[in-house]
């Protein structure tokens, strides 16, 4: 399920660059270097569990959502093309 975040609030000025965890005695880090919830852009993206299709409703398990989220798309979960190939070690 890709979704909007309608409710996520960035400031680029503060949140381009965040300490770690939180943590002023740790660096500056820019956000795309850390995994941190403050993101440039207002787009989410989870896997869910299909339960039941009623008419045009779709009824889920694991939508880390808000109640009222807006759904910019669902696609199919395919192992064949969503799951990365396992690298072998030497």
């Amino acid at each position: 399920v890709i979704f909007y975040l309608h409710q996520a609030r960035f400031n680029p000025e503060v949140d381009m660059q965040r300490h770690p965890q939180d943590d002023p005695d740790q660096p500056l880090r820019g956000v795309f270097a850390l995994r941190t919830n403050y993101r440039p852009n207002a787009i989410g993206m989870t896997t869910v569990r299909l339960l039941r299709v009623d008419d045009n409703v779709l009824t889920v398990q694991g939508l880390d959502a808000l109640d009222g989220t807006p759904i910019l798309d669902i696609k199919p979960h395919v192992p064949r093309f969503d799951a990365p190939p396992i690298p072998d070690v030497a």
